[in-house]
């Protein structure tokens, strides 16, 4: 099962023992980062081939322009970023298919470009059928997707029930971003079958 860290939805306090953090979940077997773009320019020299580095796009909101997301997408990959994690337009989500799907489509071209791959955000909160949007996104040729921004705690089992539905019911592999506090939800989470799941306290891995 692939774990990856993430820190870039939290507020950091201690700069350098963040950068310990980091280090520490590589040697702890974490092979992947989830980082704010900067702090990904200062460790990506240092990590193991294979690594995966990703970096969010707009997030949490997804408010802005296209223009400028793409702009954000091309800085990130070309920055060494091999994963983007992109949040939908909400407003496009519901209103506006084909201008979402443009994006997506042209966020895709600069991904593949530059051998990266783009992550989607499919908040289960807000969509009616998470399944139906799944598999309009695995259309597109998504291929990763997370079932919660993961910005706010949401319950944990709505969270791994909905990640079952979608890896179940749709092509997309499906990152786990539900927010875990208790080492046996760490379990229950990797004797899901689930693709993959991401840290955000270091200590339910490293202790």
């Amino acid at each position: 099962m692939y774990f990856e860290y993430c820190n870039y939805n939290k507020d950091i306090e201690d700069y350098d023992q963040e950068l310990k953090n980091i280090f520490t979940a590589i040697d702890q077997g974490i092979t992947g980062l989830a980082l704010p773009i900067h702090m990904v320019r200062e460790v990506k020299e240092f990590m193991p081939k294979g690594t995966v580095l990703a970096t969010s796009i707009d997030y949490p909101c997804g408010y802005s322009s296209t223009k400028v997301r793409s702009h954000m997408v091309l800085n990130a990959v070309k920055c060494g970023v091999n994963a983007i994690d992109y949040v939908p337009n909400q407003y496009f989500l519901r209103n506006k298919w084909t201008e979402l799907v443009s994006e997506i489509k042209g966020h895709l071209e600069i991904c593949r470009e530059y051998d990266a791959t783009l992550r989607v955000f499919i908040d289960g909160t807000k969509a009616d059928d998470i399944v139906s949007l799944g598999l309009r996104m695995a259309d597109l040729e998504i291929e990763q997707a997370f079932v919660s921004i993961g910005y706010h705690h949401q319950d944990f089992f709505d969270t791994l029930l909905d990640a079952k539905v979608l890896e179940e019911d749709t092509p997309l592999s499906i990152i786990f971003n539900g927010y875990m506090w208790r080492p046996d939800q760490v379990e229950i989470v990797k004797k899901s079958g689930l693709f993959g799941a991401r840290i955000y306290n270091l200590k339910l891995w490293c202790s």
